[in-house]
């Protein structure tokens, strides 16, 4: 198949649209006309068959042709911004744009650090956090989705490369008066028969068991938590004058703000049985790429500046 400038032109735009969801956006992106971003668009449905986005509510969805053609699309970029590239990635004048898929755990741990060497080393980059729910089904085109994917377990795919980026450990966490903390009684046996609310992240995915039942199962705290929640914050505040319990990272559970009026436990159990580690993974083709490389290395300094646990 020949490609001719015009659809060099065309997969700029393409892409632009399909990652902004939005003419105007798009427009701005890349430099050029709302009009002319307008005609784009009508041209690249022209040339699909296809509306490629649709109005859903105040906003832009892609139809299921666009999702399909999205991950070739932005890796089609990305390989002709590598041959064009004749100085590699310098983040102090780059305007590019990564995405990458996090948890709101790990946002909140390395947010602050990474926004303040994004300040300081590239102002102009901007980087996307997306929300990793509905994103564990196929981890190999998740990483190639994004620029970045940040996994609270190692990643099973042979084409994706992984790195630690910060390590934590799971504790008890309950109401400042629960009866477990009365007088003469062990909080580890009263924990044992008491209600427990599991947080459960990315229900629905195709994923390993939440983080920690393994752990409540090894410390003899039960298996059939009545309550379920989408969130490690939720846990935490669906307890708060409740007899309840959860089990959170240690860093949440210990953050200022978060943990007022609760108290945290160490679990009964080997230090292995509680630790995790939240791990940079990429996928392979991106491996040599400069910027993500300097996006790794930002990140990685983020998780690095972390106190331990």
């Amino acid at each position: 198949m020949t490609v001719d400038a015009d659809d060099v032109g065309l997969l700029v735009a393409l892409g632009a649209l399909l990652e902004e969801r939005h003419v105007t956006r798009a427009a701005h992106r890349l430099g050029v006309t709302q009009s002319t971003m307008s005609t784009n668009l009508r041209r690249l449905r022209e040339r699909f068959g296809d509306p490629l986005l649709v109005r859903s509510s105040n906003a832009h969805r892609l139809t299921p042709l666009a999702e399909s053609i999205l991950p070739g699309v932005l890796e089609a970029l990305r390989a002709a911004g590598t041959v064009f590239s004749t100085s590699g990635f310098d983040p102090a004048t780059s305007d590019q744009h990564f995405r990458v898929a996090i948890s709101e755990f790990a946002q909140v741990c390395v947010g602050a650090e990474f926004a303040r060497i994004l300040r300081n080393e590239a102002p102009s980059v901007r980087v996307s956090f997306v929300s990793l729910n509905g994103r564990f089904a196929d981890i190999e085109r998740t990483a190639r989705d994004f620029d970045l994917v940040v996994l609270p377990w190692a990643a099973p795919d042979a084409s994706v490369v992984e790195a630690p980026l910060f390590s934590d450990r799971l504790v008890g966490v309950l109401d400042a008066a629960h009866p477990a903390l009365r007088t003469g009684t062990r909080p580890g046996d009263a924990l044992a028969d008491a209600p427990f609310v599991s947080a459960v992240p990315f229900a629905g995915d195709v994923a390993p068991p939440p983080l920690g039942d393994d752990l409540r199962e090894f410390a003899g705290l039960g298996t059939s938590p009545p309550v379920l929640t989408l969130s490690y914050f939720a846990a935490g505040q669906v307890i708060r004058g409740t007899e309840m319990w959860c089990l959170l990272p240690e860093r949440l559970a210990t953050m200022p703000g978060f943990a007022a009026g609760t108290v945290v436990l160490p679990i009964d159990a080997p230090s292995s049985q509680a630790a995790f580690t939240e791990n940079l993974v990429w996928h392979e083709s991106r491996h040599s790429d400069p910027g993500t490389t300097w996006l790794r290395g930002a990140l990685g300094r983020a998780g690095a500046a972390l106190p331990a646990v």
